[in-house]
């Protein structure tokens, strides 16, 4: 659990986006920002906000900078509205793209060389 104002994690234990431990030691850390407040699941396909540098939900038709994918959240958060957290990402191995929210061929594209997708 954070201890973080406005923020709280948990472990999500019965889904499994990673499939392995390979790469598992090529994590990167990271700032997670939502300006409404949400809740991010574990194995979220993230994309870095350009202006700000943190991290929110990869969405292929944005164009701040989430439009290109960058990892997967490696457990769930839960971000108050306009709060930023520190969390941590995987950005190489292999995946469950069926277990990873917010994935599509786009982001397939994105993270080709780093992360595989079954």
């Amino acid at each position: 659990m954070s201890n973080q104002p406005g923020i709280t994690s948990t472990t999500q234990t019965d889904k499994a986006y990673r499939v392995g431990a390979h790469g598992i030691d090529m994590q990167q850390p990271i700032t997670l920002y939502s300006a409404a407040g949400e809740t991010f699941a574990k194995g979220t396909v993230l994309g870095k906000i350009s202006a700000t540098g943190y991290y929110a939900c990869y969405v292929d038709g944005h164009i701040d900078g989430t439009e290109v994918a960058t990892g997967m959240l490696t457990e769930e958060f839960v971000v108050a509205a306009t709060a930023a957290a520190n969390a941590v990402m995987d950005i190489h191995g292999l995946f469950d793209s069926s277990e990873c929210t917010g994935y599509d061929a786009a982001a397939a594209v994105d993270l080709a060389g780093m992360c595989k997708f079954i």
